[in-house]
């Protein structure tokens, strides 16, 4: 690989001069190019799913239906583009760019034209029963208006709130072909039998209007059947009988019934496709009876498609959308889960794609595979951890992407992903090299791996941090760089060493490093579960990788951050992200809530909260991030990895500070810039030279320098990358100026 620069260079003012802090802004960017076994993954940064629903409606103004998907297991909206690839067919591309408009949803969400404008509306769970949004796009601009929540209905006994247990997908459409979309799903309070949720919209309608969401319960019952086990279903029920409709000896079963509506066997009446939630297949349940409320179910088959059918550990959904561009629905078949309990999943390959290779009357569902989507992105199974360093040596950062683990010969272990960089300090692109880094599931049975770089010896390598939670509880341990620094790293678990901390640590609290009192040492950051931030103070000694590495307790509550169930495990970063010298604090929250802060004076003192970057839209339920800067242009980038075991790679827009007018433009006084080893300083006024990373942290001992004297600063012994040269001098004003050194 080899490492490019852009001949940048400027100044900031800090200290005694009074400058506002620039605006953070970021933005969501995909181009960056990666490979995994030399092919590229076309939509690298969409994040990776694990139990996905799946869903059609027009994002942009091409008026072809795109695909929205909704991730279970982290709340997470979506979004891609059809487009047509350079075979002329069709493909998916991610765009990031509408998920912000979408609302916050919880355990599943339908899209479905309610009102009959040709708009897919919005319906999901509510705690409530259920709520809808209304379509109100135009122009290629995605919008919702919320139009209800709850939903009600008529019940026996008056209006009534709609119910749906919170495990169960219902079906939304126009069962009855009157105009206005019915619910149909299972009871509530037993969950055996279905249940026909009629829209009386159109027939209450004493003139022509649109229809709306007027709904009424038909029957104990719907269909004439119940569901007891898995694949034991009774036909001929008596829905009018009252009671528990006539089932001899039933018993209560635990809700979690994925219910979907599709035409099987093409006679015309719509049949169901039934996933339950302890069952490991999809089962065709076929009406030989009318559309609507009078449906009669009266036989089923248990292996559904017959050639090659769905099977997961347990509750397995259907979904049916046109994704090859054909004009025929296609099965998605996915879990229906919110975790993986019990470890029974592979996350990396939970989605089934059947196409549909017969006709829209007689459709024939063909497999095609189990990574739909999946495939094209970097997705390591569930919880991604992603850290950065220059593993190889060339002068550009690589990627380590932690998991929570894999299934193998030895059980569940973790692994460490390893990306390296083939493109440029300046534009990025990673092949995946390595997925098993440094042996981990071979040797020890661990899982949730988290990997962090940073100098904790102080010899200006990357130590490698790993957090993990192993049989006997959390695990902490560095791994010293056996390299010099610029040379590419060696680690050996076996050279694993511990902390001395003085806290306890849970395997689900996320760190972070940064020099927080600006003494050349780096301090470590905590994200404790009840949602405050600790602030462990690295009172060890550098030099030496044999020194045990401690820290001391300053605060549990770091920037005023306290206890906040509400924002529970908060993720970190501890980096400079608007380019003015002082480094911010990013914490996520186990709900998604964003937020930078800047430092006080003193660390337990309330911070200023300077953005919460509202535009990204919701992140995901437990997500972990990363900072580095992968464009060379001074700002470090975010990447987020997700509960779902993929990324997002976010990059650093915001604006560079710059100098007020009423200030004296000086001349550069650090050159050559870029530089591969040596810097002239022919600084403007006498004072204190250090050498600081883009984080804040000091990597060279202070120097003093005198005024218009020229003095030859040696950076042979640090990486290549950017950093920032600083000069202090009593009376005054703070100079920085950023140098790029290359290798």
């Amino acid at each position: 690989m080899r490492y490019g620069f852009t001949g940048l260079l400027f100044f900031l003012v800090l200290g005694a001069l009074a400058q506002t802090a620039p605006r953070i802004t970021v933005q969501y960017d995909t181009q960056p190019a990666v490979t995994a076994n030399g092919r590229p993954l076309t939509n690298a940064w969409a994040g990776g799913l694990n139990a996905a629903q799946f869903a059609t409606m027009p994002l942009n103004a091409d008026a072809r239906p795109d695909l929205v998907v909704f991730d279970r297991t982290n709340n997470k909206i979506s979004t891609f583009l059809s487009v047509t690839n350079a075979a002329g067919q069709t493909a998916w591309q991610y765009a990031p760019q509408y998920e912000a408009a979408f609302p916050k949803l919880a355990n599943w969400f339908i899209l479905s034209d309610y009102d009959g404008d040709g708009k897919k509306d919005l319906f999901s769970w509510a705690s409530a029963g259920v709520q809808v949004w209304r379509n109100t796009s135009a122009g290629g601009i995605v919008s919702w208006q919320s139009a209800v929540n709850p939903l009600y209905h008529e019940s026996f006994y008056g209006q009534a709130n709609l119910y749906l247990n919170p495990t169960d997908v219902p079906a939304i459409l126009d069962y009855d072909g009157d105009g206005d979309v019915d619910i149909i799903a299972f009871d509530y309070a037993g969950g055996n039998t279905a249940v026909y949720y009629q829209n009386l919209s159109k027939q209450r309608q004493t003139t022509v209007a649109a229809p709306g969401l007027d709904f009424k319960r038909q029957g104990i019952c719907w269909g004439n059947f119940s569901k007891e086990l898995c694949n034991d279903f009774t036909f001929g029920i008596n829905c009018d009988a009252g009671g528990r409709v006539g089932i001899p000896n039933a018993r209560p079963e635990h809700s979690g019934n994925a219910l979907t509506i599709f035409d099987v066997n093409g006679d015309g009446s719509k049949d169901i496709v039934f996933g339950y939630v302890s069952c490991n297949n999809l089962a065709a349940i076929y009406n030989t009876g009318p559309n609507s409320e009078k449906a009669n179910f009266t036989r089923f088959d248990a292996d559904f498609p017959k050639v090659n059918p769905v099977r997961f550990p347990v509750f397995p959904a259907a979904y049916f959308e046109d994704v090859d561009g054909d004009g025929l629905a296609d099965l998605l078949a996915t879990p229906n889960v919110a975790s993986n309990e019990g470890y029974l999943f592979d996350f990396k390959a939970s989605t089934l794609f059947y196409k549909n290779a017969g006709t829209a009357t007689k459709p024939n569902f063909t497999y095609v595979q189990n990574d739909f989507l999946q495939g094209d992105m970097i997705d390591v199974g569930e919880n991604a951890a992603p850290a950065f360093a220059d593993l190889d040596g060339d002068g550009d950062l690589d990627m380590l992407v932690g998991q929570a683990g894999s299934m193998g010969t030895n059980g569940y272990r973790a692994r460490l992903w390893r990306f390296d960089n083939t493109g440029t300090a300046t534009k990025p692109a990673f092949a995946l090299t390595d997925t098993d880094f440094l042996g981990l599931s071979k040797s020890d049975s661990l899982t949730n791996l988290r990997p962090y770089f940073v100098d904790l010896d102080g010899n200006n390598s990357p130590d490698l941090v790993i957090s993990t939670a192993s049989q006997t509880g959390n695990l902490l341990r560095w791994l010293p760089n056996g390299a010099a620094a610029g040379q590419a790293a060696s680690f050996s678990w076996k050279n694993a060493q511990r902390f001395g901390l003085p806290i306890y640590m849970s395997p689900t609290e996320a760190l972070a490093f940064g020099d927080v009192d600006a003494d050349g040492k780096p301090d470590m950051l905590v994200g404790n579960s009840p949602g405050n931030v600790t602030y462990l103070r690295n009172t060890g000694l550098t030099g030496s990788s044999s020194l045990t590495v401690t820290f001391a307790l300053q605060t549990t509550a770091l920037a005023g951050i306290g206890v906040d169930f509400t924002n529970r495990n908060r993720t970190l970063a501890f980096a400079d992200m608007n380019a003015d010298g002082k480094p911010e604090l990013l914490t996520i929250s186990r709900p998604g809530t964003v937020d930078f802060y800047r430092l006080a004076d003193k660390p337990e003192q309330p911070g200023i909260r300077l953005d919460s970057l509202t535009g990204l839209g919701f992140p995901g339920l437990n997500v972990l991030t990363a900072t580095a800067d992968l464009t060379g242009d001074g700002l470090p980038d975010l990447m987020i990895g997700t509960q779902a075991g993929g990324l997002r790679f976010v990059r650093n827009t915001s604006e560079k500070p710059l100098i007020l007018a009423t200030e004296a433009v000086s001349k550069p006084w650090a050159y050559p810039n870029p530089s591969d080893r040596f810097v002239t300083i022919l600084a403007p006024n006498a004072g204190m030279l250090d050498v600081l990373s883009l984080d804040g942290r000091r990597v060279l001992a202070g120097q003093l320098v005198s005024k218009q004297t020229e003095f030859r600063l040696d950076l042979g012994n640090l990486p290549g990358g950017m950093y920032l040269l600083r000069l202090v001098a009593e009376g005054q004003p703070t100079k920085v100026s950023r140098v790029v050194l290359g290798r």
